[in-house]
C-alpha cells in the first residue's frame, strides 16, 4: 500500500496528546488516540514514562491556562522531519535512529512550547482555523457567515467582538476568542427564531449553542439551530460537525443530518453528512446516542459508528476508527487504507478545489496523515511521488490514470 505520511503532523498531534495527559485533561477521544499510540511500540511507552518523570511535568501543569492549539502552532515542524511528506517507511537500518530521534523531538518540542508560551497566556485564540500563508495565496478564502432569522447575513471574520444582533430575547455575541455564543434574555419571549452558521471550503469554526453545548463545524458545512431552546433541543446539520452536548436529561438533544436523526443525552460524538459521501455517519466517542431512520432505532456505545447509505440501509460498526473520524477536529486529515477518490474529496473540501479524472479513478489506496495547514503544493507533490499523476490549473486538479 502506498502511503502519504506527514511526520510533522503525526508528531505534532502526539505532542498535544502528551501535554493534555501530563496536565490530566485528556478527553475520552484523546485518551483513545493516546492508547493507540502507546500500544504501537515499546518505544512510545518509554517516551511517556520519560516525560512523566521529567521536569517538564511540573512545567506543563503550569500551562493550564495556555491554549493547546496555539501551543501546537509554536512547535517547529523542523524539529521532527523535513516538510515534504514521507511516502515510504524508513529502512530497517534507520528505524532505531528514527525512533530515538522522534523521542528526543517530542521532549524538545514540549520544552520549546513551554519556553515560547510562558509569557503569552493571554493571547487570543483564532477559532477559525485556516491554511498557512503559502496556501492562502492560492485559495480565495471566504470567512464563516451567520444568517439571522430575518435573512440578514453577518461576515464573522469582519465582525467586532461583543453583541452582533438581538434575536428575540437572546443576544448573539462574538467572544474575545472569536467564538460565537448566545446569551438568553427575557424568558417571556415566546418566538422561536433560527440562525444558521456556515463555513466555506478550507475553514472550520466553533460555536457555543444557547444551552452551552459546543460545536466544531468542519469545512463546507452548515448548522441551523434555534436562538433559544424551548421544550426540545434540535439542530440541522449539513456537512460535518463534532458535538459536545451540555447534559440535560429533561431536554434531549437531536441532530438532523439528512435522513438520519441522532438523539443525544450529554455526550461527545461526530456526525458526517456531506452530500458527496456514500453514507451519513454518526460516530460516538463518549456517552450515549440513539440513531433513528424511518422508525429503525439503534443505540450506540462509545467507539461504535452508525452508517446510513443513500438507499436507506443502516448498519452499525462496533469498532470504528475513532482517530480517523475526529482527525479534522485535531487539525489534520488521516487516511487508513482509503481509496484515492475518498482522499481527493477531503482535499477538495479543505483546499477549495475541484478534482477531475482522466481515464477513470486510479486504483490506489493511501494511509497516513496530512496536517491541515500543509500547502497544497506539498500535498500534490506527495501524490506525484506516490505515482499519481496530477496537475493544477486554476482551482482544478486533474488526475490522469496512465
Amino acid at each position: 500500500m502506498l502511503r502519504i505520511l506527514t511526520m510533522d503532523a503525526r508528531n505534532e498531534n502526539i505532542s498535544l496528546l502528551l501535554q493534555q495527559y501530563l496536565k490530566g485533561e485528556l478527553t475520552e477521544a484523546q485518551r483513545l488516540e493516546l492508547d493507540e499510540w502507546l500500544n504501537a511500540s515499546e518505544k512510545n511507552r518509554a517516551i511517556l514514562e520519560a516525560l512523566s518523570g521529567n521536569q517538564l511535568h511540573a512545567g506543563l501543569h503550569e500551562m493550564a491556562g495556555i491554549d493547546t492549539a496555539q501551543a501546537r502552532q509554536k512547535i517547529p515542524a523542523s524539529l521532527f522531519t523535513d516538510a515534504v511528506p514521507q511516502l515510504v517507511p524508513p529502512a530497517q537500518s534507520r528505524r532505531m535512529y528514527t525512533a530515538w530521534w522522534a523521542a528526543a523531538a517530542v521532549v524538545l518540542a514540549l520544552s520549546v512550547t513551554i519556553y515560547q508560551l510562558a509569557g503569552n497566556k493571554q493571547q487570543n485564540k483564532p477559532v477559525a482555523r485556516q491554511q498557512d500563508a503559502d496556501s492562502k495565496q492560492s485559495v480565495q478564502q471566504k470567512g464563516p457567515v451567520l444568517t439571522l432569522s430575518d435573512g440578514s447575513v453577518i461576515a464573522l471574520d469582519n465582525a467586532g467582538n461583543g453583541t452582533l444582533a438581538q434575536q428575540g430575547g437572546t443576544r448573539v455575541i462574538k467572544l474575545a476568542n472569536g467564538q460565537l455564543a448566545y446569551k438568553a434574555g427575557s424568558a417571556s419571549d415566546t418566538a422561536t427564531l433560527f440562525n444558521t452558521i456556515a463555513t466555506p471550503r478550507g475553514l472550520q469554526y466553533q460555536i457555543v449553542l444557547p444551552d452551552g453545548s459546543k460545536v466544531w463545524l468542519n469545512a463546507a458545512s452548515s448548522l441551523k439551530y434555534p436562538t433559544a431552546f424551548k421544550g426540545t433541543r434540535e439542530v440541522t446539520l449539513t456537512g460535518e460537525a463534532y458535538f459536545e452536548i451540555a447534559e440535560n436529561a429533561a431536554m434531549p438533544f437531536r441532530v438532523n443530518a439528512g435522513a438520519m436523526q441522532v438523539q443525544v443525552l450529554g455526550t461527545g460524538f461526530n456526525v458526517m453528512a456531506y452530500d458527496n459521501e456514500a453514507a451519513v455517519a454518526a460516530t460516538l466517542l463518549e456517552g450515549k446516542i440513539a440513531v433513528n431512520n424511518n422508525g429503525e432505532r439503534r443505540q450506540l456505545k462509545p467507539g461504535e459508528q452508525a452508517l446510513l447509505n443513500k438507499e436507506g440501509g443502516m448498519r452499525v460498526t462496533q469498532h470504528a476508527n475513532v482517530s480517523q473520524v475526529v482527525a479534522w477536529k485535531n487539525n489534520y486529515l488521516q487516511f487508513d487504507d482509503n481509496e484515492l477518490a475518498y482522499v481527493m474529496r477531503q482535499i477538495e473540501r479543505w483546499y477549495d478545489v475541484q478534482v477531475r479524472y482522466e481515464g477513470g479513478v486510479p486504483n490506489r489506496k493511501f494511509g497516513g496523515k496530512i496536517l491541515l495547514n500543509s500547502p497544497l503544493s506539498d500535498v500534490l507533490k506527495a501524490l506525484e511521488l506516490s505515482k499519481v499523476q496530477c496537475r493544477l490549473n486554476n482551482r482544478t486538479i486533474t488526475i490522469s490514470n496512465n
